[in-house]
Parts: structure tokens; C-alpha cells; sequence
């Protein structure tokens, strides 16, 4: 029998088993309430593009610029790919380690729930944690269209009260989850001493 088959709906196993997916994540990433909120889509539309167009790249830089420290110190960089980050404004190429290559830029506030584009709510995490944010979102509608509050994943806290833009996971949360993802991951892991940039 699948998963679907021991509950209600089929909506109802699919949220069930993003949750049991979601339960390692328990000690670095909390789960937040918020009162759902309506943004038209248009708006949401425009701030994806905005996102595409340059905000991502922005933070891109400002994480090589202001956080240089941690970003040495999550993924053993150095300063010559610390440099290529900072001038390229990209997160991407085989000259950096496997670790960071898996990553993306995460909204911590989603755009669908009136997240927006300031670095301030922009976070680099594990891409499958990221999908995994919007699979969560989107299990609990499916579950209950009509709820007036949806929980999202956030990251901790700083010292400050501020989202930390660098979450700390362990080494294994970086491994990718999809067949293709973890193809590519191979690909690169046997051929990176060809393509690592001696910085």
C-alpha cells in the first residue's frame, strides 16, 4: 500500500511525509506562524523577476562583502574564490567546493505570504531545503485551502533578533536529494581535481 493509501487523501500523506522530511531539520531551522495573507499575483510576478534580474546577485555580493568570514568559515573558501564571488555575483562554477555549489538563495519569508527582495529576508541554504520550504507551503493549502495562518521554515536568529543569512547545517545536509542533482553532484565530485581553481 503507498503512503497515500494509509490516510484520508492523497493531500494528507503528501503533507505527512514532507513533515517527516522537515524532522531533521528540527535544531537548525524553526518553524514559524504566519497569518496568510493574499498577495495578487501580479506582485508576486514582479518581485520573482526583480529577484532574477539582480536582487539575487546583489546578495550574492553582499555575502562575499560583509560576510566574507562566514562564508570562509562554512565553506572553506579562499580569498581568491572569495574575490570571483564578489566580481561575478554568482554562486556557481566547478573552482568552488561541492558544498557550496549545492546551495541557493532562499527567501526566508516567502513571496507568497509577503516575503520581499531585502537582503535582510535572503538566506543561503541547501537547495533541496529550499524546495522542500515550498513543498511545506504548499502541502498545508492542499491539506486546508481555507486556513488563515500557514507555518513556514525560518532560519535561527542572530544575536541581534536578525535571520541569519548563513545557516549552519551539517556537511550531510548539503547532499543533494533528486536523482539529477545527485548525478551532477558525482559528476563534479570525479572530476573536481581537474576543475579546482588553485586560488
Amino acid at each position: 500500500m503507498s503512503i497515500e493509501g494509509t490516510f484520508r487523501t492523497k493531500a494528507e500523506g503528501a503533507y505527512k511525509a514532507v513533515l517527516e522530511e522537515i524532522r531533521p531539520l528540527s535544531l537548525y531551522m524553526r518553524v514559524l506562524p504566519l497569518p496568510r495573507v493574499s498577495v495578487p499575483s501580479q506582485i508576486r510576478k514582479d518581485l520573482r523577476e526583480e529577484f532574477e534580474a539582480g536582487k539575487r546577485a546583489d546578495f550574492i555580493y553582499w555575502l562575499a562583502t560583509h560576510r566574507e568570514q562566514e562564508m570562509k568559515a562554512a565553506f572553506g573558501l579562499h580569498d581568491v574564490q572569495i574575490s570571483s564571488i564578489r566580481n561575478n555575483r554568482y554562486i556557481s562554477g566547478f573552482h568552488l567546493p561541492l558544498k557550496l555549489n549545492m546551495c541557493s538563495v532562499d527567501h526566508i519569508i516567502p513571496l507568497s505570504v509577503g516575503g520581499g527582495n531585502d537582503v535582510s529576508n535572503l538566506s543561503l541554504i541547501p537547495e533541496w531545503i529550499n524546495h522542500l520550504k515550498a513543498r511545506f507551503e504548499d502541502a498545508q493549502l492542499r491539506t486546508c485551502p481555507d486556513r488563515t495562518h500557514i507555518n513556514i521554515l525560518v532560519p535561527t536568529r542572530d544575536e541581534h533578533g536578525n535571520y541569519v543569512s548563513i545557516p549552519c547545517f551539517p556537511d550531510q545536509f548539503y547532499t543533494p536529494r533528486s536523482k539529477v542533482m545527485r548525478k551532477h553532484a558525482e559528476w563534479i565530485s570525479r572530476n573536481l581535481d581537474l576543475m579546482t581553481w588553485q586560488g
